[in-house]
């Protein structure tokens, strides 16, 4: 009687130490989960990140591109005028 409690006692105790190593590779599964949901999450808030940053230089671009012309529109207008009125003092 005292071997078979010994070996109830054994099995117990190998069932008690799987069950708690079967919690913690779930636990384990869950947390590399939960690593890689984080992860996929701050690369796609990164990349809305460069994506926002890309889209203001962009309208900075335009609107610089936009000044230049109209800087360069007043420019020929001046210079055109300059060249009307040196004409017409030649004449």
């Amino acid at each position: 009687m005292e071997r078979y409690e010994k070996i109830r006692s054994k099995v117990e105790l190998t069932r008690r130490t799987l069950q708690e190593a079967s919690h913690r590779m779930q636990r384990h599964e869950e947390l590399k989960q939960t690593i890689e949901a984080l992860k996929e999450k701050a690369q796609k808030a990164e990349q809305e990140r460069l994506r926002q940053v890309l889209i203001r230089e962009q309208a900075e671009a335009e609107q610089s591109a936009r000044a230049q012309k109209a800087r360069d529109k007043k420019d020929k207008k001046k210079n055109n005028d300059y060249a009307k009125t040196v004409q017409s003092l030649q004449v």
